[in-house]
């Protein structure tokens, strides 16, 4: 996601955001920008990126816009709806989910194995995990109330990376913002050279 960012010249900020917002896109200028709240999990960060790319690449007529991300079906805003569908997509393509799931489970309980290692194959949330393969068939409601709370010892047990289960990229900044903020300190600097004092 990261190089995503950078190639497209998404100005991109981690920071802790309030009142549980997941992260925010603006459009201003000609330039694209997004905040992610850092006080996520990094699955969820994931997610909330590829919800931002959403509303900056394919929403039309978007300029700003804050989220709560993940909520899928009980997202009350039709767009915000389609940005979690486009980031669940993105994120855990069909093909290759479908491809990590033994042909014995395909048609039958998803076991913990094979939830962690798509989980982890695709850096994402757990709850993003399930609402795909539940969007691909595989499993129902009742997965979301079974994965709830102790995932991340579940993954630990199976030998998995655990990082994405804890927040990170606290105040990481991506693009070309130091270089905006020189440009625009240059430029208030000559402009008060050519100011004289009254």
């Amino acid at each position: 996601m990261r190089s995503f960012l950078l190639k497209k010249n998404v100005i991109s900020l981690f920071k802790p955001l309030s009142g549980g917002f997941s992260g925010m896109a603006m459009i201003a200028g000609g330039k694209k920008f997004m905040m992610v709240n850092h006080s996520h999990t990094l699955g969820k960060q994931h997610f909330t990126i590829a919800h931002e790319l959403y509303h900056l690449f394919v929403q039309e007529g978007f300029t700003s816009q804050k989220c709560v991300t993940g909520l899928f079906f009980k997202q009350n805003d039709q767009e915000e709806k389609k940005a979690d569908l486009f980031a669940a997509s993105l994120l855990l393509p069909e093909i290759g989910v479908t491809s990590l799931i033994p042909k014995e489970e395909r048609r039958g309980i998803i076991s913990d194995q094979t939830i962690f290692k798509i989980q982890q194959v695709y850096s994402v949330s757990v709850k993003a995990t399930i609402f795909r393969l539940k969007e691909l068939g595989f499993v129902d409601d009742s997965y979301f109330e079974k994965y709830k709370t102790g995932s991340t010892e579940k993954i630990r047990n199976l030998g998995y990376d655990t990082r994405l289960m804890y927040p990170g990229n606290q105040n990481l900044i991506l693009g070309d913002y130091a270089v905006l903020a020189k440009e625009l300190f240059n430029r208030i600097k000559s402009q008060s050279r050519n100011i004289s004092p009254t």
